[in-house]
């Protein structure tokens, strides 16, 4: 798929429902359009127009693993997500 650690950690953050300044900051990075050009690689590879469907189609090829997450730590997207495998 051609994906790199941060496009899927980026995509890891963004399905837990944080917002664009605690994804950089846990990137450490600063740039907004650091995390929006993660995105758009992100849908180009899978083949998605927006990111819940980035996100749905993420979990049911298995790139968001359930377990690897805390409970408190799955977002509501990502929740709908693994809830339509």
């Amino acid at each position: 798929m051609g994906l790199s650690d941060m496009n899927l950690q980026v995509l890891r953050l963004k399905a837990q429902g944080l917002r664009m300044k605690e994804i950089l900051y846990e990137i450490k990075r600063d740039n907004p359009k650091t995390v929006d050009n993660h995105m758009q690689r992100i849908r180009k590879a899978l083949g998605t127009r927006n990111d819940m469907e980035t996100i749905q189609r993420a979990a049911k090829l298995g790139l968001l693993q359930e377990d690897s997450l805390h409970a408190h730590q799955i977002g509501p997207q990502l929740y709908d997500a693994l809830r339509l495998r």
